[in-house]
């Protein structure tokens, strides 16, 4: 049976809630909220091809201009999200990975922490990436993902697996990968 998946229109209406509240005090409007439902669309539709198995797994860049919000509809994404669908989100600065791990771990007013930041930087980094498997949202950066991917990196002695520990989510695969390809709200 499916996972549920996010509500995109309910998703822009949080999110134009956010945008025009006291943290970012701005105006929202329609074209705004149509591309933040595009956005949420397009990672359920993006999850749902990778839980029918698609070969490659599908990973989504978002194309937004910055300013636009969709970092802001990303992390509501990731706090609306089913607890059983993994997200892997993948970013250029450690200074934001923090604050979407910030942002989706206060999103939800519980005390069980939903996402983790793993970078040089990072408490966490300094335990064994297996670790990552039990978070929900893993945020990384753009270097670590490139990395992990590359195929002449892991022929010289970078850990061949590790692409698929940043893929893993409790023993199955993450559901949807986010390449934020200009970070910022």
């Amino acid at each position: 049976m499916p996972k549920p998946l996010v509500n995109p229109i309910e998703l822009a209406k949080e999110v134009a809630y956010i945008w025009e509240g006291d943290e970012y005090n701005n105006i929202s409007s329609p074209a705004l909220e149509e591309s933040w439902t595009v956005i949420a669309e397009s990672f359920n539709e993006c999850i749902r091809a990778n839980q029918r198995g698609a070969n490659p797994p599908q990973r989504l860049a978002i194309p937004a201009q910055t300013g636009t919000g969709k970092t802001t509809a990303m992390i509501q994404y990731a706090i609306q999200s089913n607890k059983d669908i993994g997200i892997l989100i993948v970013t250029a600065f450690i200074d934001e990975i923090d604050k979407i791990v910030e942002h989706v771990n206060k999103g939800l007013n519980k005390s069980e922490l939903k996402a983790a930041a793993f970078h040089s930087s990072s408490d966490e980094h300094r335990y064994n990436l297996d670790n990552m498997k039990k978070y929900q949202v893993l945020v990384i950066t753009h270097n670590q993902f490139v990395g992990a991917t590359d195929r002449n990196q892991n022929e010289v002695g970078v850990d061949r697996g590790r692409i698929h520990k940043l893929y893993d989510y409790n023993g199955t695969k993450r559901d949807l990968v986010i390449i934020d390809d200009n970070p910022g709200h």
